[in-house]
């Protein structure tokens, strides 16, 4: 067996603790999700009832933040992440190059007590007569790497109340190879429905543990 080098040692390291973060961040929103639903019957419907230009996501975050050890709330416009303590205004797409569509977290957003940040992203897909409420999740808070399918992940709520991973069928993607182009850690956005949203996919991965462009793989193992 070949001798593991330095860098790839570090990037088995930073990748199990992405894993770990991954896993509290979805038991943690998981559990808040059903905290929640005690309280409401129907979040999407109560959140999305106003559409897409007049949504009221800014309640959303306000109210989902209540279920959290939620440290610092921003009931206000968050698509540049600098006005709530990061270095840049954006997040990375999956390739690392592009930046990450800011409607992606522009309807508020909280930090909770172990430094992740979940921002509310709207109500924009529709499927089915279904339109979930859309959020995202910054596992590592400010620390970085900032980047869609490393530390930041995509996921909604429909009708309900189930929380799912973003895109899946009642979203823009509909088939496995939708959802593909949507988590491409090397080649530009293009492909997917929008330029700007490569990542919006990962999560779906991310909980298979099934790396997107080889089925074969495990995706925690083979970030890049």
């Amino acid at each position: 067996m070949a001798a593991l080098t330095l860098p790839t040692i570090i990037v088995q390291k930073r990748n199990s603790e992405l894993e770990a973060r991954f896993k509290t961040a979805y038991s943690l929103i998981s559990q808040a999700v059903f905290r929640m639903s005690a309280d409401n019957a129907n979040i999407a419907e109560t959140y999305c009832s106003k559409g897409a230009d007049g949504r009221n996501s800014y309640e959303f975050i306000e109210d989902f933040s209540k279920y959290f050890q939620t440290i610092n709330l921003y009931a206000s416009d968050t698509r540049n992440l600098t006005k709530i303590g990061y270095k840049e205004d954006f997040f990375k797409q999956t390739n690392g190059y592009e930046k990450f569509n800011i409607d992606g977290h522009n309807e508020g957003a909280f930090f909770i007590k172990n430094g992740m940040m979940i921002a509310a992203s709207g109500c924009w897909w529709m499927a089915n007569s279904i339109k979930p409420l859309d959020f995202i999740v910054d596992t590592n808070g400010i620390k970085g790497p900032n980047r869609l399918g490393y530390d930041v992940f995509y996921f909604q709520i429909i009708n309900g109340n189930i929380l799912l991973p973003a895109t899946h069928k009642y979203t823009f993607a509909a088939i496995e190879s939708q959802l593909k182009v949507c988590c491409d850690f090397k080649n530009s956005g293009k492909n997917c429905h929008a330029s700007g949203d490569n990542g919006t996919a990962c999560s779906h991965f991310a909980l298979k543990n099934q790396y997107p462009q080889d089925e074969s793989k495990e995706y925690w193992k083979n970030l890049p």
